[in-house]
């Protein structure tokens, strides 16, 4: 979808969510901050992610909304099936 939209010249609007950084009532607000606000992706990773939580952001997003999570890993402890994509 990311390729269509750029055939089309249309933006898209990514939200990256460092796992490290967001506890699940924070989550949750941010994922339905996304759907009011019309978010194309999540991006979820980053370069050091130090707690054990990435299926649980990837479960409780995914069980919140129909966005595709694309996961943005540092290495490749971070890869997860649940997700969309990866970069």
């Amino acid at each position: 979808s990311i390729q269509q939209k750029k055939a089309m010249k249309q933006k898209a609007f990514a939200v990256l969510v460092d796992p490290d950084n967001v506890d699940q009532h924070g989550l949750l607000e941010m994922v339905a901050l996304a759907i009011e606000c019309k978010v194309d992706y999540f991006f979820v990773g980053g370069s050091l992610i130090i707690k054990d939580n990435i299926s649980l952001v990837l479960k409780t997003i995914k069980s919140n909304c129909s966005i595709p999570i694309i996961l943005f890993p540092g290495s490749n402890m971070h890869i997860e099936a649940q997700a969309d994509a990866i970069l």
